[in-house]
């Protein structure tokens, strides 16, 4: 017998939408976004297996917040994704391109 089947939503608050820069990148990516509450910030960046290749924590604050990310030249050339964790929620997701 199979198990039922449920399709799964996942959606991004509508008010936060991160922007990443450049894309793609090469040594470092700079994620913009506007927050709705102060908090921690958690940057996610994952390979294509959802292997975290690297994970930073930063304090951000209500409004526009830019935060900068370094040491990305070690990473292989290909596909990655960044998500944004606000406070233990996912908030947004995007692919980012290693050149």
């Amino acid at each position: 017998t199979y198990s039922k089947v449920l399709a799964v939503r996942l959606q991004a608050k509508s008010d936060m939408v991160m922007q990443v820069s450049p894309n793609p990148f090469v040594e470092q990516v700079n994620l913009r976004f506007t927050a709705t509450e102060n908090g921690t910030a958690r940057i996610r960046i994952m390979n294509v297996t959802g292997q975290t290749m690297l994970n930073k924590q930063s304090t951000i604050s209500t409004g526009y917040n830019n935060i900068q990310v370094d040491g990305l030249a070690g990473l292989a050339t290909g596909m990655y994704v960044v998500q944004l964790v606000l406070n233990g929620i996912v908030i947004d997701h995007q692919k980012l391109i290693k050149n």
